[in-house]
Order: C-alpha cells, then structure tokens, then sequence
C-alpha cells in the first residue's frame, strides 16, 4: 500500500474508514471480554456497545445501554476502564468511567453530565479522564472547554479553554487538541497544540493548519499507539479529509482527499498482531449508508476507498452469501441484518432470501432489531408455544415471544391464547408488528396511503408505517398490493432495516 513516509483507524448515524501504516446511570446485562487485545476498538450499535477485533474482523456485545442513546465509548490502553457518554432526548450528556461492563457487582465510579460535548478519553492507565463541555465565556456566551480529572475522586487536574476535542499520548505525559482561536496566536485560524501535563507547556503543532473557524465542529486528534503519529480530520469544502502528522507538527501527509462527507467522525487506532496500526474513522459511506469500515490507501497513494471490509452497523465481518451478491435488490438491507445477526444463513452458505417466515422466527429477529432485553424469566402468555427448540439458544422460542407479547409487539391470534408459532407471517402481520414495536403516531387526518383499507384490524397499522417510511423499498407496495400474501426474508429484511434507520 505505498507506507514510505511511515517507516516500515457513537450519537444519531456514521462510515468507519481503515488506513494501514507499517510502523512497528446504566448496568451491565451482556458479558464483555476480559483483557483486550490491541487490535480492538470500542463502537456503538443500536444501543449495544460493541467491541470490533481488526485482527479476525468480529465484534462482539458488551453492553447494552438500556436507557438513552451511547455514544463515544473509548478504553485505557490496559483495558482496565472503560468510558462512555450517554444522549438523552432532553438534557446533556452524561459521561459514565466503569472498570468493566461485565460485572454488575462493580459500580461506576466516575459520572460527568456535560453540555452537548463530552468526547471521554481515558488515560491509558485509566486513572485519568479527559472530556469536553460546553461552558459559559466571559463574553456572555459559550465555549467548549477541555477538562481532566481524577477518576477515583473526580477531582479536577487542570482545564484547557477553547478545545473541541483530545487525545492522550500512549505514555500518558501528554494531551492532543484541537483549539478554536480565541486567546490563541492567529485570530482566524483553528489549530492543534499538544499540552505537557508536568510543566503545562502548550506546544503549537506548526505544519496543521486545519480550517477556518465555523467551518466544522470536530478535528478528532487521535495518537497512534506508538506515539509516532496524531491522525486528524480536515474540512475541506462539503468533504472531510484524514490527515497524518507527527507529534512535532512538523510535517503533515494526507491519506483520503475528499473521501467522507461532513459528520461528527470519531477515529480509533489500533495495533495489529504483527505489529502495523490501523486507523478506523467513523463517518458516512459514500451514498450515505450509515456505519461501514473500508479500507483506504496508504500516505503515499492517497485517494479513494479501495475495500469495504466490515458491514454496515457494525455486527460481524461483512457476510457473504451464495445467493445475495451486491447485485441483489436487498443486498444492503440483508448485509446489514446479516452483520448484526440479527438473521443468519444457512448450512449451504446461502441467505434465502425467498424463503418464507413463521412467527416465531420474526419474534426473535424484531427483538434482536429493537436490542430488547430477554432475561430469561420471561412468560409467554400463549399456549402453543413451546421453549428449547434450538440447542443454541435456550430462550427461543417462548422468551422471545414473550417479549413481544409485553412489549404490545403481538397480541396473539383471533384466539388471545393462540401465538400460531408455526404459522408464515403475512405481510399485513409483519407491517403491523414493525409498526406497533415503535410506537408510530397517527398521520395527519388528510393523509391516504396509495393502498385502500383491506382489514379493519390492519389498514390503521399500515397507513401509519407508509406515512413514517417504513415501506419504502417494498416492491409493488401501491393499490394492487397483496397484503395477505405471505412475508419473505427479503421483505422482512426491509422492514426490519428500515426500522433500523428510525
């Protein structure tokens, strides 16, 4: 990949980039890995925070966030803590340090609620925490500042004024940031300085001239594992380029130009087995699907994306089946689904995307969509159905249709005590479901969807998941629709993405 120069990388919707370089109030309810390895990096994905391994391309669950929306889940380098911060629909940011998302019995010992910011990073011995907040100025209005503390005690270290985001150096002397102008050298310019935390000594990094102030609202410095490089992110125009520079500022290289759209990218290194690193960036996929890793070129052959190599949100590398290419209508949705196992293929490395659906197996994937808790304890409240019928997993069938019965998801059959397990789903039962699960208000009273009323029970569901988007994407949806047809993976799988999307 061209390296010469090198020597020998959540809260709404976002494209993770790879670039190579040769150098040498929440609880726990998923189990996390115990000590991790280097070629791991922590992201979100629909309330779970996910642990991606590069070295084998997986992820796995360590925690599901019950209440709120997490976003920005970083580790010490040792793996001894783990930070993040948590979006509510109204109020700021909390941001939570925890030694481990594995075991309740250990509390959290540092919570932070922060203005609009937070972008935690803990030291890499995890004794430290670094976040931004958004404060007053002495002018009467508002700044973003940077802040250190002590986890064990919260006591505040010191506080840099004017910062957007940073970053720890691995050996932990040293803080990364990108600053606005104010009470800085050139008036119009956003820069990056690095911040010696003993003498206290702001050090500006000559060669980084990132952009004009207004332009953007994130830089996302982050510093390789071995100290040699700081990635950053450029605006340039309506795109956002990933530059590279060494600690000293004295040089800058650009790795993609004109690559991501603007987002609020996060970016992550890691070490790989043989002793590379990696950095993923976390932006939009050309196109604007949210949520791909690709591969890009090395410092010396800059440019475009060249490899997707992990699927869309972030469940398991990219899956590939023998009767879904990228061709394929649904391709993107099934991929999607697929990478987040919420279905999965067959014996023969096909996805079957013709095949039919019973209810039962639509209790389960919607479940798995919606990341609803299923404990265990569960009680179905319908008599036909029956647990233990898949030796690797014990709660299916009966806990997850429970879990639907007491989310309001199903309401069982004409009989109440009857689920009909076995039975295909319709279409009209699928749309419904999916509608249901999300809570979709009413349309406005003039709205008419392009299919007439075809089930008392039924239409009022449909007409609110066609005015909320939830149809798009299904072929023949329209006056002629066959809403008692039976459902198929495919469609399944687009009502299912869509819901996603929400």
């Amino acid at each position: 990949m061209g390296v010469r120069s090198l020597g020998s990388a959540i809260a709404g919707f976002a494209l993770i980039v790879v670039v190579t370089s040769a150098f040498a109030t929440s609880t726990a309810v998923v189990a996390a890995a115990t000590q991790p390895a280097e070629a791991t990096f922590l992201y979100v994905s629909a309330n779970r925070v996910m642990e991606y391994d590069a070295a084998n391309g997986t992820s796995t669950a360590l925690e599901y966030i019950q209440t709120g929306t997490p976003i920005m889940p970083a580790r010490a380098l040792g793996g001894a803590a783990v930070s993040w911060s948590v979006r509510t629909l109204e109020g700021p940011l909390t941001t939570y340090v925890s030694e481990t998302f594995s075991d309740p019995g250990k509390t959290t010992t540092h919570v932070i609620t922060a203005d609009l910011y937070s972008f935690p990073r803990l030291s890499p011995d995890g004794t430290k925490l670094l976040y931004v907040a958004e404060e007053p100025d002495p002018l009467g209005g508002l700044t973003s500042n940077l802040h250190v503390q002590r986890v064990v005690d919260g006591v505040e270290l010191f506080s840099i004024e004017n910062v957007d985001a940073g970053d720890w150096s691995p050996d932990g002397k040293k803080v990364v940031f990108a600053s606005y102008p104010r009470a800085r050298f050139d008036p119009d310019l956003v820069a990056m300085y690095t911040y010696d935390v003993a003498t206290a000594v702001e050090t500006r990094l000559p060669a980084v001239r990132i952009a004009r102030v207004g332009e953007i609202n994130t830089y996302s410095p982050r510093w390789s594992p071995s100290g040699d490089w700081i990635a950053y992110q450029r605006y340039n125009q309506d795109t956002v380029d990933i530059m590279l520079t060494d600690p000293a500022g004295s040089a800058t290289q650009i790795l993609t130009t004109g690559t991501f759209a603007q987002t609020g990218m996060g970016m992550e290194w890691v070490r790989m087995p043989d002793g590379t690193e990696r950095l993923f960036v976390e932006t939009l996929e050309p196109g604007g699907s949210p949520y791909v890793i690709v591969e890009v070129p090395g410092p010396d052959s800059a440019g475009s994306v060249v490899k997707i190599v992990h699927g869309a949100l972030f469940g398991q590398a990219q899956p590939d089946f023998t009767d879904v290419t990228p061709a394929h209508p649904f391709y993107r949705q099934i991929r999607d689904l697929a990478a987040l196992r919420i279905i999965r293929g067959f014996d023969d490395g096909s996805v079957g995307p013709e095949k039919l659906v019973t209810r039962q197996q639509f209790a389960k994937m919607i479940v798995k969509t919606l990341a609803l808790p299923v404990t265990g304890n569960e009680k179905s409240p319908f008599t036909d159905v029956a647990g233990g019928l898949d030796q690797t997993d014990p709660l299916y069938p009966d806990k997850y249709v429970a879990v639907c019965a007491t989310a309001g998801i199903t309401q069982g059959t004409s009989d109440p005590t009857k689920f009909s397990p076995y039975a295909n789903i319709t279409r009209a039962q699928l749309i419904t479901m999916v509608a249901r699960s999300t809570g979709l208000p009413e349309p406005p009273a003039g709205y008419t969807p392009p299919f007439g009323q075809f089930s008392a029970d039924h239409y009022p569901w449909a007409r609110r998941a066609m005015h909320a988007g939830l149809l798009e994407g299904l072929p023949g949806i329209g006056p002629s629709y066959d809403f008692w047809q039976r459902a198929t993976r495919a469609e399944v799988c687009v009502l299912l993405w869509n819901l996603l999307q929400r």
